[in-house]
């Protein structure tokens, strides 16, 4: 008889399992939140010429399903660390996927590289681990 119904519960118990894993695979899954610098100028290949201005152009693709706004931000600094970014451009961006474009003026400081990085952060978020980078040699005119 325990034999019985120890055997009758695993039975319950396996149905159960069986049936969790294929209403998990039937599930949908979520498209993950992402950024992608598409397009970007002056070209990385070049380099930077202390004291120049650069215009920095960046076609930024992105992916958003973790909440119903955000924002991304081109942000531009030197390579060296623990230094203040030289510039930032924020744009709002909504959920779903589209590409937008932002500009920054710089002046190019004397430093060895700059920078060129655009985090994605959802609405709420403090920060954000999201981020797409690309890097400038700097030369001495």
């Amino acid at each position: 008889m325990k034999r019985m119904r120890a055997l009758a519960l695993i039975g319950l118990l396996t149905g159960a399992a069986l049936a969790f894993r294929q209403e998990a695979r039937a599930a949908p899954e979520s498209s993950p939140d992402s950024v992608k610098i598409v397009s970007i100028s002056p070209d990385p290949a070049t380099a930077l010429r202390v004291g120049e201005k650069a215009t920095f152009k960046v076609e930024v693709e992105y992916i958003l399903e973790s909440a119903s706004s955000g924002s991304i931000t081109l942000v531009i600094q030197r390579g060296e660390s623990g230094q203040l970014p030289l510039a930032n451009e924020t744009q709002v961006v909504q959920k779903g996927r589209a590409r937008i474009i932002l500009r920054k003026d710089v002046a190019v400081p004397d430093t060895s590289a700059i920078q060129v990085f655009t985090p994605l952060t959802a609405q709420g978020g403090t920060s954000s681990s999201i981020v797409d980078t690309r890097v400038y040699r700097v030369v001495k005119k």
